[in-house]
């Protein structure tokens, strides 16, 4: 049975996008990387044939480990195919679609056939705003202030379980992170975001639960396994 243990003890992630090209050798490598679970989601381009075709591509790789989706799009929800959706909520979005006007759209239209028992809340906060994520979503630049404060609404207002602190594609400054890590309570602590580099890896995983590779799937494959044991093994 899913459970919030099953991603707790998660210290590398990786995520995968459906709009992204991967190959059989790249996948091959992520498989065998030992990441904790593979994460399905994105931006742009997201569609119910682009992530069915994804999530066959790594069940054909082999991979053993827990694969989730992360809902942007209510209509392309991969049922039966992953282990347990991801729901993020962006807490400094322009836009309150982002923040629960789409949620809410969903859960009228879909309320009843919702698997509550494995889906996760997700406190997002988008820092790097020039990103594809950054521009759909509205968000404005954010200082330390401002994710201290989000950092509180989520844990303590909202009760959501955990932060994700997502710079997409740039690697964030390690001083905001450290600074958010050492004032939540308890809320568990995603990072995203530049992890191209073992050293980077190390940085991040250091300071937070959780970190979440990307871009450097694509980008450097041969890199991965060296990110994945640099983030287990400080």
């Amino acid at each position: 049975m899913w459970k919030e243990s099953n991603w707790a003890c998660w210290r590398v992630v990786a995520k995968l996008d459906p709009d992204k090209h991967i190959d059989k050798d790249t996948m091959l490598r992520v498989a065998g990387a030992g990441f904790d679970a593979i994460m399905v989601g994105g931006t742009q381009g997201i569609t119910r044939e682009k992530t069915l075709n994804l999530l066959g591509q790594i069940r054909q790789s082999g991979y053993q480990g827990p694969v989730v989706q992360e809902v942007t799009i209510a209509a392309v929800i991969a049922q039966g195919s992953v282990q347990a959706y991801f729901l993020p909520l962006v807490l400094n979005a322009g836009n309150i679609l982002w923040l629960s006007g789409l949620h809410h759209q969903a859960i009228k239209r879909y309320g009843d056939r919702i698997p509550w028992d494995i889906t996760v809340a997700q406190g997002y906060v988008i820092c790097n705003s020039h990103s594809a994520a950054g521009r759909l979503t509205g968000t404005g630049p954010v200082s330390v202030k401002d994710v201290l404060a989000y950092c509180d609404l989520a844990e303590n207002m909202l009760g959501l379980p955990l932060l994700y602190l997502e710079y997409s594609g740039v690697f964030g400054d390690p001083a905001l992170v450290e600074t958010v890590a050492r004032h939540r309570k308890k809320i568990h602590l995603f990072y995203g975001g530049g992890i191209n580099s073992a050293d980077r890896a190390r940085i991040m995983a250091a300071l937070v639960d959780t970190i979440v590779v990307g871009n450097v799937i694509y980008e450097n494959p041969a890199s991965v396994e060296g990110i994945v044991n640099a983030a287990r093994y400080l």
